[in-house]
């Protein structure tokens, strides 16, 4: 049959059922524009070459692809993630303080990660760095310590500042005796006598405490030395022997005559 043109000026479908435009190929409508003025139901997809507007539109969007951004306005909807699999519980700031500020912590531990989580250890790094400058009223060192050079700051106008010290640490066989343990001396002599050095400085730790004060003196008196010793008969003293000091001193047990004995002094 040859292809025939016809004008329609208005097509009415009536009847029951559901009406309907069928053809073997595509049907094309060319028109300025196509009203609809009820819903359409659309089996298909469509597509449209120009602009497609409308008051609203509804469905997932899951396909939608190169969205201008200009184009985007207002806000997004909140998100309902009762739905995600196979995500953890928000992190929250107690979480980070269950690590951080557990009684557990001592001071001096720190933050190690054990396989499974964090926890607070020992620190058994070691070495480490120290500043350029520090300032210590007592530093401990369990091994070796090493430096360019080793300098004291406490220097006083009248002789009683002191150096590095060489410390003896003083123990007692009951009331009868001192004994000494530092250089050159094993604790195991009695009322040792110690040679002492002009200029040098020298700590006497008394472990006896109070049971035995330990008092450094002048020879053949019971009187103390003063400007040259500081400390604590029943603790630790200091002792700087002066370049004019005489051929020998002292140490005295002030509770016992017997705990007695002599720091001699080289000339």
């Amino acid at each position: 049959m040859a292809e025939q043109h016809f004008g329609v000026k208005k097509l009415r479908l009536t009847g029951g059922g559901t009406p309907s435009l069928t053809s073997q190929n595509d049907l094309q409508l060319n028109a300025d524009t196509v009203a609809i003025s009820t819903n359409a139901t659309v089996g298909g997809g469509i597509n449209a070459v120009g602009v497609v507007t409308a008051a609203s539109f509804s469905g997932s969007g899951a396909g939608l692809t190169a969205l201008p951004a200009a184009q985007l306005t207002g806000s997004l909807p909140a998100i309902d993630g009762s739905a995600l699999t196979g995500v953890g519980a928000a992190y929250t700031n107690s979480d980070v303080d269950a690590h951080l500020n557990t009684s557990s912590a001592s001071s001096g531990e720190i933050l190690s990660w054990n396989g499974s989580d964090y926890d607070w250890v020992a620190d058994q790094t070691g070495g480490g760095s120290v500043p350029a400058n520090l300032t210590a009223t007592t530093l401990d060192v369990s091994g070796i310590c090493t430096a360019g050079s080793f300098v004291t700051d406490l220097i006083t106008a009248n002789g009683t500042g002191r150096g590095f010290c060489t410390r003896y640490y003083v123990t007692s066989n009951g009331a009868s005796d001192y004994r000494f343990a530092g250089p050159g001396m094993p604790n195991t002599i009695a009322n040792p006598t110690l040679y002492l050095m002009r200029g040098f400085t020298y700590m006497f730790e008394n472990s006896t405490g109070s049971s035995h004060p330990f008092r450094i003196q002048f020879t053949g008196t019971t009187t103390g030395v003063g400007t040259y010793v500081s400390g604590d008969q029943n603790g630790i003293q200091i002792f700087t022997i002066p370049h004019d000091a005489p051929a020998s001193y002292e140490y005295q047990c002030t509770a016992h005559s017997g705990m007695k004995g002599t720091f001699v002094i080289p000339s």
